[in-house]
């Protein structure tokens, strides 16, 4: 089925008359992080339903795309979306975009009942919704931008500020694919983290640094905090009191792992192979 989002080169058509993808991206990052900064400015005092969802888009992807605010028309996938067989995870058919909006909405807690919550409490239930959210990917271009924004709104009136600054690309994605085939916890642990002052001042100073080096795509990095109870394993990055960093082990890969300098031992050196046991978060 053809595409009448995009060009015959693959670039979204787009209100710049830009041709080429790749400065369509750097226009359309300009133009939005202008709008978003603006509306991240205002709270918002309405009910957090679809047609929210869908001002938002609007209002951030008005200087981009004509149909800025609509739900798509074609059904959409995305290479990022990798399940575990290698298969390509699809998001909801566009013919059922309405109907699943609106079962999904229906399903969100309201905002009393969120500010009533436990910051656990809060990180399933946004977690939950998120998970949902993204599946339903309702927008041909930008429901990552316009999810997180919701979400901090959201947030913000139930007492809770939602820091999606500290969460790179790559442990987003990371999150929503493990969510599009039935596992919610790392969006959970993603969203207990960034809602807590002191981890999100503690990954704020780590991609600082890691921005900084230049040394890694700091965005294509899976950067989280420890948890207590957990061993890591891997190469000590640095510590900086009170935190440390360090390229942990994983089941596929190495990650970044942030946490407590006084978790791990004393006699740790930089650039060299250690483990611990967390004591902290």
């Amino acid at each position: 089925m053809s595409d009448p989002y995009v060009l015959p080169n693959g670039t979204l058509r787009n209100r710049f008359g830009v041709t080429d993808q790749a400065e369509l991206e750097a226009q359309e990052s300009r133009a939005v992080s202008a709008r978003q900064t603006l509306l991240d400015a205002h709270p918002y005092s309405g009910s957090f339903d679809f047609a929210f969802l869908c001002r938002i888009h609007r209002l951030l992807f008005q200087d981009v795309f004509d149909w800025a605010g609509e739900p798509r028309t074609v059904s959409l996938a995305k290479q990022d979306f990798e399940g575990p067989e290698g298969q390509i995870i699809g998001f909801t058919p566009a013919r059922l975009i309405d109907r699943e909006a609106t079962q999904l909405f229906a399903s969100m807690p309201s905002v009393e009942d969120l500010a009533a919550k436990t910051p656990d409490e809060f990180a399933s239930s946004i977690g939950m919704f998120l998970v949902g959210l993204n599946n339903l990917h309702p927008f041909r271009e930008g429901n990552g931008r316009t999810q997180r924004l919701f979400t901090r709104h959201l947030g913000r009136r139930a007492g809770f500020d939602v820091a999606w600054d500290v969460v790179t690309r790559e442990r987003m994605v990371a999150a929503s694919v493990q969510g599009a085939i039935g596992d919610r916890e790392p969006m959970r642990r993603l969203l207990l983290e960034i809602i807590d002052p002191e981890r999100v001042r503690a990954l704020r100073k780590a991609l600082d640094f890691l921005k900084r080096s230049q040394s890694v795509p700091w965005n294509d990095l899976y950067v989280a905090t420890t948890v207590a109870g957990q061993v890591y394993r891997g190469i000590l990055v640095g510590r900086s009191a009170p935190d440390f960093m360090m390229r942990a082990e994983g089941a596929d890969n190495e990650w970044i792992a942030v946490g407590h300098a006084d978790d791990i031992p004393e006699d740790a050196v930089s650039g060299e192979p250690f483990s611990f046991i967390s004591r902290r978060w």
